[in-house]
């Protein structure tokens, strides 16, 4: 393995540093599909939203759970699962003022948790970290 590629003390290897920059990369872009959720939740309370923004905001949550759910955020993750629900019930029984106030309270938690996730998550307990050698011995 090269040098640059292995733990030395406390300090940051190469593959961190890159895990931190697709992490932050990630985390970007989910504020910015939060945004998009966000403009379609106020279409949606206003009475004027659109098939096409609706799909928008749709898919945009839909990436946001998988993005989040890949680097270990399980909070925004089921955020971002509860706003793909929500805005895929079009026929629900809900009706669209409220499901907005809904998605409204939603998105102000997802953005809270994303703001949070500056900091890179924590093993979840249970979490079996053997096996996985030097890369998760700071973990531990």
């Amino acid at each position: 393995m090269s040098a640059d590629l292995t733990r030395s003390g406390g300090e940051e290897t190469a593959v961190d540093a890159a895990m931190a920059a697709f992490r932050d990369r990630a985390r970007d872009r989910n504020l910015a599909r939060v945004e998009v959720i966000a403009d379609a939740l106020h279409a949606m309370g206003d009475g004027e939203l659109t098939e096409e923004v609706r799909l928008g905001a749709f898919g945009d949550a839909h990436s946001l759970a998988g993005s989040a759910g890949t680097f270990g955020f399980a909070d925004a993750s089921s955020l971002g699962r509860e706003l793909e629900a929500l805005l895929g019930d079009v026929d629900g029984a809900e009706d669209s003022s409220t499901r907005a106030e809904r998605g409204g309270r939603l998105v102000v938690r997802l953005r809270e948790v994303l703001a949070d996730s500056a900091v890179a998550p924590a093993p979840a307990a249970g979490d079996d970290l053997s096996g996985n050698g030097d890369v998760c011995a700071h973990l531990t």
